[in-house]
């Protein structure tokens, strides 16, 4: 199967997460188990683009991915919805 990554991150890209969303989704009801989904939003990311250029803006983004992959479980999926 074919697994899309954002260019920036190398997270799941924003159609990709949302397909594997609807699956999960599908496969706790099918199961009658619970999931549990996290969607985090960086506040005034616009005004680090704005002062410190979009390369810092960037580096912000990769360094917040590299965090969450980190703080994962290996089964879990981490995608970027934005951008």
């Amino acid at each position: 199967s074919y697994i899309a990554l954002d260019s920036l991150t190398k997270l799941l890209n924003h159609t990709y997460i949302l397909k594997q969303l609807e699956f999960e989704i599908l496969r706790a009801q099918r199961l009658n188990q619970p999931i549990a989904v996290a969607m985090v939003d960086l506040d005034y990311f616009k005004q680090i683009n704005d002062t410190y250029g979009h390369p810092m803006g960037d580096i912000v983004l990769k360094k917040l991915s590299e965090l969450f992959v980190t703080r994962v479980r290996k089964t879990d999926f981490v995608g970027r919805y934005g951008g």
